[in-house]
């Protein structure tokens, strides 16, 4: 399941020539985790012509890649032109051997210096392969960040005197709710505070971590980091997934508990705030709106405050719940919410969802990183209550008869 979409890529070459060609630079962007489409694996049976086929495709496509030579055909020189069109990334290779002159025409035209494209060459599919690889990783890198760069201001104008104890207010208000109701008395933050510096010396957490990137790479998190120091890592914009019950609210609590200890004593930091995505659905409004709303309703802030504050970016947005939105709406708070961050830039922001709810999605989130938190397993649960001794220790008893309750199923 992809977190984040993958970029795709239109090859195009002559059918009746460069079949290896084609099947190295597939090769090439499996390894980069790019999507390729190649007429003769990827058309598949379709009601439509060969020709509305590679005109939709080219337009799906973030890049097209021609292949050329020695034969002219006329759907190439048009997949091309569509894609030029269309305003496509794109990329050239060429095989100088002998060569149908119209295709040297067409080649001599689209090769002049004030197109602003460079033709290269190549001898092998091996060395194809290697050039695409290469140069793609590079196209990637610039339109990963392109597409999915949250717009994020960390250069914070400060509060006047005033507005800055009427925000206090408002961090005291999350910081009682969320960190000392609700993340000190469930069972994940009461553990945690009986282990204390044990745990904070064994560098382990209970649960285990993956980071995903918008490149498509991931990497298993160190024991012991910190989620803010994550949070920090990504650009301050960060998706929190997992099964259910993994432990995305509490990591998403953690994270606003760290936050809330930046901004007592900072006025340039901004206030985290929770927000529980699941009453977007009622009315699916901007979300600037919704969370002027939320602000009124579950904070006590003054429409016309709150609404101040969210402009300047002097709140931090934590938003959970996202898989909590009704499925029919849930792609249009996607939507919401990058429509939200492109227009006001936001000083960051958490979103927390299910894995699967996710991932069943048609849009994504415009995130630096998402952090997924795989389940654990039953080894991993008992080791971790048998280590916090009397703080569980009705949890203890519970999982006991729990195991009895399997053996008997």
């Amino acid at each position: 399941m992809a977190i984040y979409e993958r970029l795709r890529v239109f090859v195009s070459s002559k059918m009746e020539e460069l079949g290896p060609e084609r099947q190295a630079i597939k090769t090439a962007l499996n390894n980069l985790k790019v999507d390729g489409w190649v007429f003769e694996e990827d058309a598949g049976a379709r009601p439509q012509t060969i020709r509305q086929t590679f005109l939709e495709e080219v337009e799906a496509a973030d890049l097209y890649v021609g292949v050329f030579w020695k034969g002219y055909g006329d759907y190439t020189i048009e997949e091309y032109e569509h894609a030029c069109k269309l305003g496509k990334d794109y990329e050239k290779r060429l095989d100088l051997k002998g060569r149908d002159p119209n295709l040297q025409s067409f080649l001599d035209r689209i090769g002049q210096v004030e197109t602003g494209l460079t033709i290269q060459r190549f001898e092998t599919p091996e060395e194809l392969a290697a050039i695409i690889e290469q140069d793609l990783a590079r196209w990637q890198a610039h339109k990963v960040r392109e597409r999915y760069k949250p717009r994020i201001n960390v250069n914070l104008s400060l509060a006047e005197s005033r507005e800055r104890d009427q925000l206090l207010i408002l961090l005291r208000n999350v910081k009682r709710f969320w960190i000392e109701n609700v993340l000190e008395q469930s069972v994940h933050g009461e553990a945690l505070i009986a282990l204390g510096k044990e745990w904070a010396e064994a560098e382990e957490r209970p649960w285990d971590q993956i980071l995903e990137l918008p490149d498509q790479t991931s990497r298993p998190l160190p024991s012991g980091r910190a989620i803010v120091e994550v949070f920090d890592e990504v650009g301050r914009s960060l998706l929190i997934l997992g099964a259910p019950g993994s432990g995305k609210t509490i990591t998403l609590l953690e994270l606003t508990r760290d936050l809330i200890q930046r901004a007592e004593p900072d006025p340039a930091q901004p206030i985290p705030v929770v927000f529980n995505l699941s009453s977007w659905a009622v009315k699916r409004q901007p979300l600037l709106d919704w969370l002027t709303n939320e602000l009124s309703t579950k904070y006590r802030v003054p429409k016309r405050i709150g609404r101040s504050w969210l402009e300047k970016n002097w709140l931090l947005p934590m938003l959970d719940g996202l898989d909590e939105v009704r499925s029919e709406h849930r792609a249009a708070c996607v939507e919401a919410i990058n429509g939200f961050i492109d227009e006001t830039g936001l000083p960051g922001m958490a979103v927390c969802s299910r894995l699967e709810e996710y991932t069943a999605l048609p849009k994504r989130l415009k995130t630096g990183g998402a952090i997924c938190l795989q389940p654990l397993n039953w080894e991993q649960v008992e080791t971790y209550v048998e280590r916090s001794g009397p703080a569980l220790a009705s949890l203890r008893m519970a999982l006991q008869q729990d195991q009895m309750l399997r053996t008997l199923g």
